[in-house]
Order: structure tokens, then C-alpha cells, then sequence
């Protein structure tokens, strides 16, 4: 492990389930590699670090975009991990302050959550194209972000346990509680909402009119509890969770589950804080681990 806490170099083999779904089937002679390691991105300071990458969203191209928190902007990259560019930059200001979350719509355009207040909607060249604030009358927060297929998004307010749904031009369609709604959510194949918990180790999801789909304690190989984080799901709905097997860094992992939120294993370990996770058009997974960014291929 480098001074990074990182353990996996770019070729590296790990333990892994079908990230293509195939009935949650394991197949024995296939494995996740650790693709691109993406820990220089050149838009931190003179060092080029990358700062701390926490939720990850990736365009129709494949292309990805970071939400560096400890940077307070966007960083860009391509299918490959090749940096295009920083948003905003040194000499280009730009519309963004802290971006907490990303999401991508079905226009290709960014959705950014930005300092907990926000919604913005930016085009391929990062420029704004309008916002709103969600939770403006009620003074919520917040937290997390999906898109469905239909355009609408998703938010969430973990403060006050609930997820709203907005039309892109920001008006209100209906509000779910949703409980122990945390940091990261996704929407599932069937129009689920499917969130974690990482204090309480649970994984939920919701339908649309609110009624409970799954709800899990998460634990890992051992029968031991993990604490979940990012949450992404592949073409077939089978579900992917990063976690933690303790409440301290460095014990990162991936888990894998069917659609039912049936446990399957877990696919991925040695990495140093995962949060968002998120699938590329190809297959890709690509996880912010908070110091880097890694992309994975499963062959």
C-alpha cells in the first residue's frame, strides 16, 4: 500500500462478480481490473493533485466528471481517465462553488448540487444553463441526487428524512419520506430510489408512491457489518455499493447485490475512502476514492 493509502495498481486483479447482471451469476474465469488509477489531474495547486473526490457522474461519451470537494470544483475527465478540464479554473471564472454532488440527465447535461443549496444544470462546456434551489420555502438541505429516466431529479434532504422530485425546470411534482436518506442515492431500473445509510449500515429503497422496496442492514463476506456509502446500478439492475468495513479509512470495498438486494459478494476491496460509483456506457465502474478516482474493467 503507497503512502496514499492506495493498494491496487493499474493491472491489478481482484475478486469479482458479473457487473453485467446475469442473474447476480459469478463468472469464475473473469475478474475487476483496476484500469486508471487518476490521482494527477493538473487542477490542484502546483502539485496537480486531484483534491478530494466524492461523488462521480459520467456523460453519454463516457467521459467523466469529479465533484472535488476539498478543491470546490469540477474536474473532467475523459473515457480513459485523460484530464480535459478543471471548472472553474484560475483564469475562467466560473459558476460553481462547491459542488457536493453530480448527476448527468438525459440531455447530457451536468445537474451539480453546489454547496448544499442549489441546483445548477450545465451544458457540455460547464456553462450554466439555469438553476433553482429545491428545498428554498422549506429551508431543507440538500443531500444527495439522481436522474430518471424521464428527465425528473431526484434530491434528497437527509435532514429532514425525505426525497422531493423536480422537473428540470424546477417545479415541484410530489416529496417522499424517505428514512435514514444519507449522502448518495440512484434510481434503479424499475423506478426505484435506492439510498444508503452509512452510520446506521443500511441499504433502502423506495418506489414512487413511497412504499418500502428493500430495507437491509449491509454486511460484508464475513457476516460483519459494512458501512455503505456511493450507490450505482449496471444494465441489468444488479446493485453496487462502496463501503467501509470500519468507520475508518482504508478499508474500502465494492459490494455486489441482485436487484432484489439479494447479498452476491464482494467484488472489490483495497481501496482507500470509496464514495460515489457510478457505471460507464461500456461497462466501466468508476468509484471516487476520495484521494483518486479509479475506473475498473471487468474481463
Amino acid at each position: 500500500m503507497d503512502s496514499d493509502g492506495i493498494g491496487k495498481e493499474p493491472g491489478h486483479e481482484v475478486k469479482a462478480g458479473d457487473p453485467g447482471g446475469q442473474n447476480g451469476l459469478t463468472i469464475p474465469d473473469k475478474k475487476w481490473t483496476l484500469k486508471t488509477d487518476i490521482k494527477q489531474a493538473g487542477c490542484h495547486g502546483d502539485d496537480g493533485l486531484v483534491g478530494y473526490c466524492t461523488d462521480v457522474a459520467v456523460y453519454a461519451d463516457g467521459s467523466i466528471v469529479i465533484a472535488d470537494t476539498e478543491g470546490n470544483r469540477l474536474v473532467t475527465l475523459g473515457p480513459e481517465g485523460q484530464f480535459i478540464r478543471v471548472h472553474p479554473s484560475n483564469d475562467r471564472p466560473g459558476c460553481v462553488d462547491n459542488p457536493t454532488g453530480v448527476a448527468i440527465d438525459k440531455d447530457d447535461q451536468l445537474l451539480v448540487l453546489d454547496d448544499n443549496i442549489s441546483l445548477k444544470f450545465l451544458n457540455r462546456d460547464e456553462k450554466l444553463v439555469r438553476q433553482f434551489t429545491p428545498f428554498a420555502e422549506s429551508g431543507g438541505v440538500p443531500s444527495c441526487i439522481a436522474v430518471d429516466g424521464d428527465g425528473q431529479t431526484a434530491i434528497g434532504d437527509e435532514e429532514n428524512e425525505i426525497i422531493s422530485i423536480f422537473t428540470s425546470d424546477g417545479s415541484a411534482v410530489k416529496t417522499i419520506q424517505a428514512p435514514m436518506i444519507g449522502d448518495y442515492l440512484t434510481i434503479d431500473s424499475k423506478n426505484n430510489l435506492l439510498y444508503t445509510n452509512f452510520s446506521e449500515k443500511k441499504l433502502l429503497s423506495l418506489d414512487y408512491h413511497g412504499n418500502p422496496v428493500i430495507s437491509m442492514d449491509t454486511v460484508g463476506e464475513d457476516g460483519k457489518p459494512i458501512h455503505p456509502s456511493g450507490v450505482c446500478c449496471d444494465s441489468a439492475g444488479d446493485i453496487y455499493v462502496s463501503a467501509q468495513s470500519s468507520p475508518e479509512i482504508e478499508c474500502g470495498e465494492i459490494h455486489h447485490y441482485d436487484p432484489e438486494g439479494r447479498y452476491k459478494g464482494r467484488v472489490i476491496q483495497g481501496l482507500c475512502n470509496p464514495f460515489g460509483v457510478i457505471f460507464t456506457p461500456s461497462g466501466d465502474l468508476v468509484v471516487a476514492d476520495g484521494v483518486s478516482v479509479k475506473i475498473f474493467h471487468f474481463a
